[in-house]
């Protein structure tokens, strides 16, 4: 099972945020089959914000964010192909839904 399904099953929002124009993202999701939102994000306005913004990319990061909007869990990658395990993920959305 992919993540993103796991977490529809959870019912748990997911947004992919990258510099890719709009139209790159969509043909990106297209290709892969990605079935979530994808924010464009040339500028690296969001990236910055978050504190994952480098020179010329976004550090590949996860953030779970609580309904309150704050920051629950977040795993910030040293290098582009750098990714949390799925597993991780899930144990983090799962603390959140169980409210720990």
């Amino acid at each position: 099972m992919k993540i993103q399904d796991a977490l529809h099953e959870r019912r748990v929002p997911i947004i992919g945020i990258s510099r890719d124009t709009a139209e790159e993202s969509r043909a990106f999701a297209e290709k892969i089959g990605v079935a979530f939102p994808l924010v464009s994000d040339p500028e690296l306005a969001i990236a910055e914000a978050y504190g994952v913004a480098d020179e010329e990319v976004a550090i590949p990061s996860v953030f779970v964010v609580r309904a309150d909007k704050t920051l629950a869990w977040s795993y910030v990658g040293e290098r582009t192909p750098d990714r949390p395990a799925s597993q991780m993920v899930l144990e983090a959305v799962d603390a959140v839904l169980a409210g720990r």
